[in-house]
């Protein structure tokens, strides 16, 4: 699980690929893994997204979100999404 803090209590979302349906829709369409899209919807909103890389690959990974946009119905999205999950 990744855990974001937003002014707030902490949003878990899965970080699998077993995630919520959403999410996966959104990589999927972005060829990127459900955890690129999290990490970019923080960046999105202007949250300062913490990485828990604990390798080089792993750090590689999550700064590839830097390498593309969410639309503006992505960030609606995966908004929902995160507010859902953490009711």
């Amino acid at each position: 699980m990744r855990v974001l803090r937003r002014r707030g209590p902490a949003v878990s979302l899965p970080s699998g690929p077993g995630g919520r349906p959403t999410l996966a829709r959104i990589a999927r369409r972005h060829a990127r893994t459900l955890s690129q899209v999290v990490f970019r919807f923080a960046l999105e909103v202007g949250t300062v997204p913490l990485t828990g890389a604990t390798d080089a690959g792993h750090l590689r990974e999550d700064l590839e979100a830097f390498e593309f946009r969410l639309g503006p119905d992505e960030v609606l999205d995966t908004s929902t999404t995160m507010r859902s999950r953490s009711s």
